[in-house]
């Protein structure tokens, strides 16, 4: 069975919180200091690591593919971002931009086009534009307080095991 994780990043890997727990300009001169291209050191300073330690988790329990349906999908240095990030699975693919960009319309069309039956998915998203028929298997992630959290990925691991 195949299993996908179809994947926001702000809001999901990284929240308010985060954002307000340290200075974003502090962590992303670290990056600098260390000789990292500015689209890198911002995005992998971008990422909570408590967020990753949870995605992380959730592919190792269910065995899910990850495709990225984030507006983040479109940077040349996403994969990169996310090993360095200590995201342990690759990206397995992304969802095609659409015109109105309703992100439920962007992930249907994925699931019609290259999904491999059978198959099952969860959408982990900050964001509510979801089509109706995708209710069951979204999971709407609190960006204000924490991003992705241990509750998420339970909910998440139920969705895809079931």
């Amino acid at each position: 069975m195949n299993k996908y994780i179809f994947l926001d990043i702000d809001g999901v890997l990284n929240s308010n919180d985060y954002f307000s727990s340290l200075e974003h300009i502090k962590r992303m001169n670290k990056f600098l200091e260390m000789g990292f291209d500015s689209s890198i050191a911002h995005g992998v300073s971008s990422i909570d690591p408590v967020a990753v330690k949870n995605l992380n988790k959730l592919v190792k329990d269910t065995g899910a593919k990850i495709v990225v349906s984030s507006s983040w999908r479109f940077s040349p240095d996403l994969s990169e971002i996310f090993k360095m990030s200590g995201i342990e699975a690759s990206i397995f693919s992304i969802t095609p931009s659409s015109r109105n960009r309703i992100r439920g319309e962007e992930i249907q069309a994925w699931l019609d086009k290259k999904a491999e039956s059978p198959y099952k998915y969860v959408i982990l998203d900050d964001d509510s534009d979801m089509l109706h028929d995708q209710l069951p298997y979204f999971i709407q992630v609190d960006w204000m307080a924490r991003g992705l959290s241990e509750n998420d990925i339970k909910l998440a691991t139920k969705i895809l095991n079931s």
